[in-house]
């Protein structure tokens, strides 16, 4: 049986940036630039996601946002305020207090 997600699902790895910063500084470090330098860590994170891809082979590679679940599902708050639908669904003081949980996956693939 086939059952249609009304949104997408990343299968892939949950790392974090500072994973990535430390991945290129060990791996490639004559790619980055002066640590003190402006985009230092977006300029590291890009370089480790590069040589990611070059040792797995993955091109595929794919960086991500994705909601972090505790539980079984997405609470349709979330996905209201991930969307910016939240004008009629929730007030302004509901709107403030969710704090949405998200991990940074590189995606492998996607259903």
């Amino acid at each position: 049986m086939f059952v249609r997600r009304s949104s997408l699902m990343f299968y892939g790895y949950a790392i974090s940036h500072e994973w990535l910063v430390r991945f290129a500084e060990r791996h490639c470090p004559e790619a980055l630039p002066d640590r003190s330098g402006r985009g230092y860590e977006d300029s590291a994170i890009s370089r480790a996601y590069e040589h990611l891809v070059d040792l797995t082979g993955i091109n595929n590679l794919d960086p991500v946002t994705c909601f972090n679940l505790k539980g079984g599902s997405v609470p349709a708050e979330w996905i209201a305020v991930y969307d910016g639908d939240y004008d009629n669904v929730l007030s302004d003081e509901d709107f403030l207090a969710i704090r949405i949980d998200t991990v940074y996956v590189l995606g492998v693939c996607l259903d």
